[in-house]
């Protein structure tokens, strides 16, 4: 017991004392944790009272064995401050990195600690009835989470979509840069806008190879999705198109296009800069005409029709020595062209 007293620090020989359980530090103008307490790894009791102290080392998580902290008087920062009133052990535990589950709900967090990013062998983490709003991009970090709960908080879009439609989970893989191992699925979210983040977040450029924009309300895509351009797949299935976006027209790393299920009307005679283009799926459109263009796609090998308003072929679509699949049932041909 030191309390009261002058102390503004501990000798580094302190950490000799491995076999201190208890230990007062109460009223000592500290104002900093001195690194020297967290080797005390059979500390058991801590008390921090009215020494200044406003936030805690990294250390700190390695005093596993202490049963109680206290740091009343203390200008806590956040989160400590809303840590501390729900339970003091909670700023250990916030630094413990072999932690495997964390309950931080109802804490009154208003962003995710920046501290879980170190704990990558968390499997659970319990964030519900919180006032977080945002979601950094290091939770996607944590790689090893089987349950995530986020229910109750502030959450801005696009984050309250894709949790309502695809659960909690699904939110760390969206914040990777790469997705789920270069694929990033939002299907079925009602985004009648793609949001920002789909482009914007750090490595997206790099990362992305595949996205699923299926069972969405988008009407067009923003111009800046060009950015993407090792995108080698991209499914807008069962969306309000009524025609191919600008800007897939300048993503000439797709392999894959999929439009089927909108309104599209009619394919650009510029498709012929999609030379990269193996499989081009518009089932159940409004198409009535292809661009004669079509056929200088030269590594084209699937090319789905089927229900659209077709009355006839471009004539040098038989040219097309590599496609094979041509599926054009459901139209309205009177007549195959020549060759």
């Amino acid at each position: 017991d030191v309390s009261f007293n002058k102390l503004h620090g501990l000798p580094a020989s302190f950490s000799s004392l491995s076999g201190v359980e208890r230990l007062n530090l109460a009223f000592n103008p500290l104002q900093t944790l001195p690194d020297a307490l967290t080797t005390l790894a059979e500390l058991k009791e801590l008390n921090l009272d009215h020494t200044g102290v406003s936030a805690f080392p990294d250390g700190i998580g390695e005093l596993r064995q202490l049963e109680g902290l206290q740091a009343d008087g203390c200008p806590l920062l956040a989160p400590y401050n809303s840590l501390y009133e729900k339970d003091p052990l909670l700023l250990v535990k916030l630094h413990d990195t072999q932690l495997s589950a964390l309950d931080l709900s109802d804490t009154g967090l208003e962003t995710v600690p920046e501290q879980l990013f170190r704990m990558t062998q968390l499997t659970s983490l319990n964030l519900l009835k919180n006032n977080i709003r945002e979601l950094p991009q290091q939770l996607g970090d944590l790689r090893q989470l089987q349950q995530l709960l986020l229910k109750g908080n502030l959450l801005r879009q696009p984050y309250l979509r894709i949790m309502d439609a695809k659960g909690e989970l699904a939110l760390p893989v969206f914040l990777r840069s790469e997705g789920a191992a270069g694929v990033l699925d939002i299907e079925g979210c009602g985004f009648d806008h793609l949001p920002k983040e789909v482009w914007e977040l750090p490595g997206r450029v790099q990362g992305l190879l595949q996205i699923n924009l299926t069972n969405n309300r988008l009407r067009d895509l923003p111009n800046e999705l060009s950015v993407l351009t090792n995108l080698t797949q991209l499914i807008l299935d069962n969306n309000l198109l009524r025609k191919l976006p600008d800007v897939v027209l300048s993503l000439t790393s797709l392999a894959v296009l999929m439009a089927s299920n909108n309104n599209i009307t009619h394919l650009p005679e510029t498709i012929s800069t999609m030379q990269c283009l193996q499989a081009l799926i518009v089932h159940s459109n409004e198409i009535m005409q292809l661009p004669e263009s079509i056929t200088t796609l030269t590594h084209l090998r699937a090319l789905g029709l089927t229900s659209n308003k077709l009355w006839q072929l471009p004539p040098g679509l038989a040219a097309c020595g590599g496609l094979r699949l041509l599926d054009c049932s459901h139209n309205l041909l009177s007549r195959l062209p020549e060759g």
